[in-house]
């Protein structure tokens, strides 16, 4: 890290930002901003007014004088502002620009005086709150919503820790009557200060710190390292080492202090003499003690969670397979009796025997589906596939059914793309079924497959990162459906129509959501009833 250049720098803007700029790049947070940004901005400004209200910030009394749409309004535009630069994954000039804005008292609708320690906290905790809420909508798969969580926490501390920091240095500016305020804002933040004199070996630290390390008097390093877990002390010598030549000090590990053990995540900024030599270290301590004994437990039932479902499937696999065995024999002995005694029966016997063979089929159908279902998961290995052959392939499976419907189908040019072959295969196949089943009369099926790439902005929502998309379309001139069924239809079980008019179990489409799903993807279905169905398949690429 080059010599210490203060006296050059901008009166006010931290060292934090130099000293850390990958701390507010992300992975997922990026889509997410872009997701609220592409249409929730409504929804997510008032999620913050009213958590606002819920958690009773202290800036509300400074804005009595607004009324609700003005709040609204002021929040939208500052809030629009934060999602973007979060899309562009510029996060550290969101804070560069917050904090000038800040410190020299240019905020929308504020005195910067009147921003508290609480304001601070508070504040950015309801800004993470809000966007955890659109999680949901943004991925249902639980390993990238457990990311995204984490993404959110980081942004979270990094925010706070920001914000502590500049907090601090503008009430070190003032008289030193706030002292009091300024020991108030670690204590809220669980997050010490301390200013070590490498030379020396001397330090100063804030009560928190002290409060932190468990210890009532300033420590050296020698001693602090007494006070770190055995396991956890080469690491942080390592990281100290490291900063001595790099400048910057960043480091998570355990204090042990009789039997209470806390984790804490220590950062620090070097600075040097004109020789290049550390002169003394700036820097703060957080225990986050609270979030990694939450992040385990997420993890516990997370494995929890992982295990129900292995159980879940076993438990599928093996009672589909042992209801198979009775349905084969009603199968098999209704049509002994249909072949061997149909003379002594009734007509009506006969009839019945027929539903009785009709709802065996049927039984086998559902048990097979259910099986299908219970079977897919994210398990099996995703290699690049010729999407062509696949198709090929279950067309020529459903051969039969095409020629007896006399469908016509229209594809070629079909590309490459990482996929789980079986489980795509299974997907095409149950497209093409639906529409081979689902036929307007008087007319013989058209089916077009088409394919596209798009770029993430022109993506939705429940997709994983990517650089671009490849996108599916199964296109036919059914008997369609009403739109407002367009999400219904992937449920489990779903069904538009009775069994009379059109056989079926009920899961083909709930397998191939999960399917797609299983590759970090989204279906969609658009269709007017006599007009036909579109299903839209989106995966990363």
């Amino acid at each position: 890290m080059p010599n210490d250049h203060s006296s050059s720098r901008k009166p006010g803007v931290p060292r934090i930002y130099e000293a850390y700029p990958d701390m507010y790049r992300f992975e997922q947070l990026p889509a997410l901003a872009r997701l609220i940004l592409d249409g929730h901005t409504e929804d997510f400004a008032r999620a913050q007014y009213e958590l606002s209200r819920q958690f009773e910030l202290p800036l509300l009394q400074h804005l009595s004088r607004y009324s609700f749409e003005e709040l609204m309004e002021i929040t939208r535009s500052t809030q629009a502002e934060f999602l973007k630069c979060l899309a562009d994954n510029a996060g550290l000039s969101m804070i560069r620009v917050a904090t000038e804005r800040w410190l020299s008292n240019q905020l929308q609708v504020l005195h910067y005086y009147d921003v508290l320690v609480e304001d601070i906290t508070v504040l950015n905790h309801i800004r993470a709150e809000a966007l955890r809420r659109f999680i949901p909508q943004y991925t249902t798969d639980l390993s990238t919503a457990l990311q995204l969580t984490s993404e959110i926490d980081r942004l979270l501390m990094g925010f706070t820790t920001s914000s502590m920091v500049n907090f601090i240095d503008l009430l070190r500016q003032r008289i030193a009557s706030q002292e009091t305020q300024l020991l108030e804002a670690e204590s809220i933040a669980h997050l010490g200060s301390f200013d070590w004199d490498i030379t020396s070996n001397q330090t100063r630290s804030s009560p928190e710190m002290r409060r932190i390390i468990g210890s009532n008097e300033p420590v050296g390093l020698e001693l602090f390292l007494d006070l770190v877990h055995p396991e956890d002390s080469p690491a942080l010598q390592a990281a100290i080492a490291e900063s001595f030549a790099g400048g910057q000090l960043q480091c998570e590990f355990r204090l042990q202090s009789g039997a209470q053990v806390k984790t804490v995540w220590a950062r620090g900024v070097v600075h040097f003499d004109e020789g290049g030599q550390p002169l003394r270290m700036l820097g703060v301590i957080q225990d986050v003690s609270d979030r990694k004994r939450m992040e385990e437990t997420l993890l516990l039932k997370t494995l929890e969670l992982e295990r129900s479902n292995e159980e879940l499937q076993q438990f599928a696999s093996v009672a589909s397979h042992d209801l198979k065995e009775p349905l084969r024999k009603i199968a098999l002995y209704s049509g002994l009796i249909e072949n061997e005694e149909s003379a002594a029966l009734t007509p009506a016997g006969l009839k019945n025997l027929g539903r009785i063979r009709d709802a065996a089929r049927r039984m086998r159908l559902l048990i097979e589906d259910i099986l299908a279902f219970s079977s897919l998961s994210k398990e099996g290995e995703a290699r690049p596939v010729s999407l062509e052959r696949l198709l090929g392939e279950v067309v020529d499976v459903l051969e039969s059914r095409i020629r007896e419907t006399g469908a016509t189908l229209h594809y070629g040019g079909l590309p490459e793309a990482v996929v789980i072959p079986f489980q795509f295969r299974q997907l095409f196949q149950n497209l093409l079924s639906n529409s081979l089943k689902f036929i307007r009369p008087g007319t013989n099926p058209v089916i077009h497959v088409r394919h596209s790439y798009v770029n993430a902005p022109e993506t939705a929502e429940r997709l994983a990162p990517a650089s671009r998309y490849l996108q599916l379309e199964f296109s036919d001139n059914g008997i369609g459906f009403p739109e407002h069924y367009a999400e219904k239809i992937f449920g489990l079980f779903s069904r538009l129509h009775s069994r009379n008019q059109f056989e079926g179990t009920g899961l083909g489409l709930a397998i191939c959501r999960k399917v797609v799903e299983n590759h970090g993807g989204r279906i969609e279905a658009v269709s007017t009833p006599g007009g036909g169905a579109t299903f839209r398949i989106t995966i990363p690429q």
